[in-house]
């Protein structure tokens, strides 16, 4: 599949390699947060637990912490490919499922709050369960997430189609003379 008529899609493979980093960190912190705010909450909801099997993952702050910096750092290298690609937006006005998907993604990658401060006072020592605060903005992170991951999918969906809508298959260099004198 030739991908030369899209433009920039250098920066869109860049942007893929980021999101798969993200996509297989942000299931185990997320569920691992949830699971420790519906503890908190004497809840008995449906949680997923497989992120204590994964990747020998403990509750310690420092296996947290690790995990979290990570996203935090995933995040931080989507900064300068998603500023390019929104640089050059016009270019994509022909192309108007790319440009609303790369608009809902970037709005996404916008509203996601940074953690500096939280991931800090973690590696200090706090504990999940004893502070609230730090759990809900931990929580609202991870969600923020979410909403950027599903705009990745819309954005992958909406170049594959585009990408498929603009193949030209060729038949007349299929069937010439000398292939059908055999």
């Amino acid at each position: 599949m030739d991908k030369s008529f899209l433009p920039h899609h250098q920066l869109f493979d860049e942007l893929q390699i980021v999101m798969t980093q993200i996509v297989r960190e942000l299931p185990v912190v997320n569920s691992m947060l949830k699971w420790t705010k519906a503890t908190l909450d004497r809840e008995a909801l449906p949680i997923n637990l497989g992120w204590m099997l994964s990747n020998n993952f403990s509750l310690s702050q420092e296996k947290q912490a690790e995990k979290l910096n990570a996203l935090r750092l995933s995040i931080q290298e989507l900064s300068p490919t998603i500023k390019e690609l929104m640089r050059h937006i016009l270019q994509f006005s022909r192309m108007k499922p790319i440009e609303k998907a790369l608009i809902a993604f970037h709005k996404s990658y916008v509203e996601i709050p940074l953690i500096d401060n939280e991931i800090n006072l973690l590696c200090l020592g706090s504990d999940l369960f004893e502070n609230r605060e730090l759990l809900s903005k931990l929580l609202l992170f991870t969600e923020k997430l979410l909403k950027l991951q599903e705009a990745s999918t819309h954005l992958k969906k909406a170049l594959i189609d585009t990408l498929l809508q603009n193949l030209s298959l060729n038949f007349e260099k299929a069937s010439t003379p000398e292939s059908t004198t055999n």
